[in-house]
């Protein structure tokens, strides 16, 4: 009841984030929250012993999922087709670091800045280049008109904010940061 099963031990010592690391996390969780009666009762010691085991392994692994999380929201593109399995683990994952609102709220400030860069990158391509093998044209093309221009530029933007909202939303549900 206070202790974790070898499987357990090993997954979380391996580092390897997956269902099974998460589920091991799950059970530190519960040890420490049930650790809580041995306190109440004349096993303080016990209590206190069983504890500092279960923060000890819970801050490594909250560690290693923060890691994790933080090199997956990296690498994330909203327009490529992702892995099903990769993506609700991901999703698992945050939802698990909701227990250290510090630790995801860096999270959310690297995805925020890795999707910038991305966007940033995409929206000079789509003024200077247009799209892949120049379909939809270059929207500089339409400079010579101020309204088209403006209007493609804009309409570029819309489009591309509503992806990174349904990104947003698919991995941090619709909490604030």
């Amino acid at each position: 009841r206070f202790s974790l099963a070898e499987e357990e031990e090993e997954v979380l010592a391996r580092g390897k984030v997956c269902a099974e690391f998460l589920g091991a996390l799950g059970r530190l969780e519960a040890i420490h929250a049930e650790s809580g009666c041995l306190l109440r009762s004349k096993h303080q010691r016990a209590g206190l012993e069983v504890l500092e085991m279960a923060a000890a392994r819970r801050e490594d692994a909250y560690d290693k999922l923060y890691r994790y999380v933080q090199a997956s929201c990296g690498r994330l593109d909203a327009d490529a087709a992702e892995d099903e399995a990769q993506s609700a683990l991901l999703r698992e994952a945050i939802c698990a670091l909701r227990k250290r609102p510090v630790l995801l709220r860096y999270c959310a400030e690297e995805v925020g800045s890795s999707r910038r860069s991305v966007l940033v990158e995409r929206f000079i391509a789509a003024l200077t280049k247009g799209g892949p093998g120049g379909v939809p044209r270059p929207i500089e093309v339409h400079a010579h008109d101020p309204l088209r221009y403006i209007n493609d530029m804009l309409a570029w933007i819309h489009q591309a904010l509503a992806s990174e909202q349904e990104l947003m939303m698919r991995l941090f549900g619709g909490e604030k940061m």
